[in-house]
């Protein structure tokens, strides 16, 4: 989707609220962030647009980016735009105490459960 509106500056939000949340559904807080970056091509602006996405999703989980990687693997990358082919993986980890897990044990009949679908 972001090749085709040609736009890369929302991308590291997305990953940065699905990485936290993957941390945040079992109770625990995230503190801190690494990302991974894999592109057809290290291009300057590219890059800074990806990255104002990964810095905005930060600030907005109240995380720190603690580091990350950007490789070029052009033979591993391609995109429906010239030199655009991504990757982007960001991992969390978070802090938990035992007595705070949310594991589902104390669920018992008569309990309300609300789950999401996921949009297609």
């Amino acid at each position: 989707m972001a090749q085709l509106a040609d736009r890369y500056d929302t991308i590291g939000v997305d990953a940065i609220a699905m990485a936290a949340n993957d941390v945040i559904r079992s109770g625990a807080r995230p503190i801190i962030l690494v990302d991974n970056i894999d592109l057809q091509r290290s291009e300057p602006e590219f890059v800074n647009e990806l990255m104002k996405g990964l810095i905005k999703g930060a600030e907005e989980s109240e995380t720190p980016l603690v580091g990350g990687e950007i490789a070029d693997v052009p033979t591993l990358m391609n995109g429906i735009r010239d030199n655009r082919g991504f990757h982007i993986v960001v991992t969390a980890l978070g802090e938990l105490y035992e007595n705070e897990i949310i594991h589902g044990n104390d669920i018992t009949a008569g309990d309300v459960v609300i789950g999401l679908r996921a949009p297609n």
